[in-house]
């Protein structure tokens, strides 16, 4: 027999089964939109996925903190830009993600793919980035708009970027990371790799210092490219790293690793893979002032190193597998 307080009863417990479901639903899908061309505060993995749909900058004055776990999804051509101060922290278990709010289209059409994130300003303050992952990042507008950048481009800023991975980006100028305009910092225990560009496919350090150390380094545009001026200021050390097999689309840009007016100090480092029919050499030195290699790896199937107006230094070098002290 029904009464009207068990009627009622029943209802209360069905609506209340029902806002517990839409709660648990929530809580699964759960994501948040950020509307606001400026962002700061922290961003946490419980209120992940942020979806951006336009540009985005961190302003000069203000901090954004990214915790382990969190993940941000950008809109075809969208980035983020940190004028201010930036500390993206994961972990080996969670790590923060940065991606194309369609994935499915990126993996499949490299134009669907969302800016990337650009560092720059004049802040003396560290820009930290460790346990991160950026993928599908498309910067081709660069060719129209002559902005050089790439997946992550570091302007006059002191970062360190570590154990992080950049991977399946494309970009005009840029594939994987530009480190340029008098930037400083450590590049260290990364993975930069399948990335794709008309130019520089890897890492390309443009006038400014660097510390490279135990990255791998694979199957890029140009693996390493270093253009710098000569000036102390604008040494690059790679120490420990692994660059092989980078992978050349075009007759312009073919070596592996290049070295242009500047500064470099390669020690335990592998160098291999095979470059383009055009410029055929695995090592590229032109008009620099000091290359030293010490105790490196150096192996292809054609020529070693092409060498022009340039000093370079030799320790300990195996080239063709052949040891060469000189």
């Amino acid at each position: 027999m029904y009464t009207v307080k068990s009627i009622l009863m029943k209802k209360i417990v069905l609506a209340a089964m029902m806002f517990g479901a839409f709660c648990l639903l929530n809580s699964v899908y759960s994501q948040t939109v950020i509307y606001d061309s400026e962002i700061k505060g922290t961003l946490t993995k419980a209120a992940s996925p942020y979806i951006l749909f336009k540009d985005v900058i961190v302003p000069a004055d203000d901090t954004l903190i990214i915790e382990p776990g969190a993940h941000l999804q950008f809109a075809t051509f969208a980035g983020l830009t940190v004028e201010g101060s930036l500390s993206a922290v994961g972990t080996d278990a969670e790590k923060i993600c940065f991606t194309s709010a369609d994935t499915t289209e990126a993996k499949t059409d490299c134009t669907k793919g969302w800016d990337g994130i650009t560092i720059r300003g004049t802040l003396k303050d560290t820009v930290r980035m460790e346990n991160c992952i950026i993928h599908y990042v498309f910067s081709n507008q660069a060719q129209f708009t002559y902005e050089t950048k790439g997946a992550l481009s570091v302007y006059n800023r002191y970062a360190i970027i570590s154990k992080c991975t950049i991977s399946k980006c494309f970009g005009y100028s840029n594939g994987g990371i530009y480190w340029a305009d008098e930037a400083d910092g450590i590049i260290r225990n990364c993975i930069i790799r399948d990335n794709i560009s008309d130019h520089y496919g890897g890492i390309n350090i443009y006038r400014s210092g660097a510390l490279l150390i135990n990255n791998l380094i694979a199957d890029n545009g140009t693996g390493l490219m270093i253009r710098s001026t000569n000036t102390a200021n604008d040494t690059v050390k790679v120490y420990n790293n692994t660059i092989v097999e980078s992978r050349v689309k075009t007759r312009w840009m073919e070596k592996i690793v290049g070295v242009e007016h500047g500064l470099a100090d390669f020690q335990n480092t592998i160098i291999t893979g095979v470059p383009g029919p055009y410029s055929p050499q695995i090592i590229d030195i032109y008009n620099s002032d000091h290359t030293s290699f010490k105790n490196c790896i150096i192996k292809d199937k054609y020529n070693s190193v092409e060498l022009y107006n340039s000093a370079v230094s030799y320790t300990h070098l195996r080239a063709h597998e052949t040891v060469l002290d000189l």
